[in-house]
């Protein structure tokens, strides 16, 4: 019976002695690792403290929750759960290589570095998704504004009309793989455009009260990404502008309908007097004193009920035009509901978005996941100078000083875990 006392791995990774004797033999290693440690604690003490800063000084102390930046707290407790058990594997990686147990470490190391790479796949999805979303920066545009206001406006109507001329033109110069689709899309498109972003980009240039726009803009910020701060007061401007549209629509389809028989009348009455004039001509070619000024007056009239004809012909089609931009605007009023999650998720437009507060809100978050996820990056590439290598005493030895490193990235994660989710 072998009664050798063999040391822990949370003993061989922190440079715990047993049997009088020092665990390991690497002192210099383990001593660099120590001071690259501290080096990474004053950088992530410094960012966090930026971080809570930032938080504390937010303009009207209104920091977006993370359910509005479509932070997934199930998505979050996983990965923290990957990196805990990335931790225990890789413990076990060292306590059987040293234990000369070099294929078993082997297959822990190669578990370790699974659950790691399995994490960054997640964070990556999370961004992924704020991308999808409209959350994430693109481009030189400003994604998200922290009031609904004429700004934010100008930059959803210009936004929406780059997206439609980036499918025009694929569609002019033959390039979308399905036309069908891409003409349903267009015509989708085309009606946004016109009965919401172009409609209260005109109802707002129409008002005087500096409420009502505000309640306007915020209208078409819920539509697209719907929060709470965009959201107050907007079922009760839905039902009113609806109930004024509702009336605005009856009046004119009264009035079209009356103009339609004053045009009816009047083009009887155009050809009356055309036929008149063409049997006066039949009967007396040649018309002259009273008779040529009766084919005058004739002619006068016919002239007169011509141009009236014209600008009932002009107003029909104006009323016409704004009957089915009242219908159209009415439609989307009544079906706005429907779109609870928002346009950015169901139609996947990347528009602007309002969120107060929401620029410093994902700024801080790239920064803090961003660089915690390049030193799991690193982590990750140390563990695949080790997978090659047969995982003998010695090379246990160099994995666990690697190890000091990777349990000071999972207790990093885990204060950015408190601090992002929550």
């Amino acid at each position: 019976m072998d009664d050798t006392k063999h040391p822990s791995a949370a003993e061989e990774i922190g440079d715990m002695t047993y049997d009088g004797e020092r665990a390991f033999e690497v002192p210099t290693a383990r001593f660099g690792m120590w001071v690259f440690i501290s080096t990474e604690i004053m950088l992530f003490a410094g960012i966090f403290a930026g971080y809570l800063v930032i938080r504390l000084a937010s303009p009207g102390f209104s920091w977006p929750a993370p359910t509005v930046m479509h932070v997934s707290v199930g998505l979050g407790v996983f990965n923290t759960l990957l990196l805990v058990l990335s931790s225990v594997t890789l413990l076990n990686a060292v306590k059987t290589s040293r234990h000369e147990q070099p294929a078993t470490a082997k297959l822990w190391l190669l578990a370790t570095f699974a659950l790691g790479g399995s994490f960054l796949f997640i964070k990556g999805y999370e961004y992924t998704q704020k991308y999808q979303l409209g959350l994430m920066p693109s481009g030189s545009r400003k994604q998200i504004y922290d009031e609904a206001d004429y700004q934010y406006l100008a930059a959803v109507d210009a936004r929406l009309k780059e997206i439609i001329n980036e499918m025009e033109t694929q569609k002019d110069l033959g390039t979308a793989t399905d036309i069908e689709s891409l003409n349903a899309r267009l015509d989708y498109l085309y009606d946004l455009q016109t009965f919401f972003t172009g409609w209260t980009v005109r109802m707002v240039g129409n008002m005087d009260n500096w409420y009502e726009e505000l309640k306007a803009i915020r209208l078409l910020a819920n539509l697209i990404y719907p929060v709470a701060e965009t959201s107050m007061g907007i079922d009760t401007f839905v039902e009113l502008e609806g109930d004024v549209l509702a009336r605005s629509q009856q009046v004119m389809m009264s009035r079209r309908f009356l103009v339609e028989n004053r045009q009816k009348l009047t083009a009887e009455q155009i050809t009356g007097i055309e036929q008149e004039m063409e049997e006066a001509r039949i009967l007396n070619p040649q018309t002259s004193g009273q008779d040529g000024d009766e084919m005058e007056q004739r002619a006068s009239w016919l002239a007169s009920k011509q141009r009236q004809a014209e600008t009932l012909a002009r107003e029909l089609d104006e009323l016409s035009h704004n009957i089915d931009r009242a219908s159209g605007r009415l439609r989307w009023l009544l079906n706005w509901t429907d779109m609870e999650e928002g346009l950015n998720k169901q139609q996947g437009l990347k528009l602007p978005v309002v969120i107060v507060n929401g620029q410093q809100w994902i700024g801080t978050y790239l920064l803090i996941t961003g660089i915690h996820a390049l030193h799991v990056l690193g982590g990750l590439l140390a563990f695949m100078w080790f997978l090659p290598r047969k995982l003998t005493v010695s090379m246990g030895r160099r994995l666990a000083v690697a190890g000091m490193y990777w349990l000071f990235v999972d207790f990093v994660w885990l204060a950015i875990f408190v601090i992002l989710y929550f």
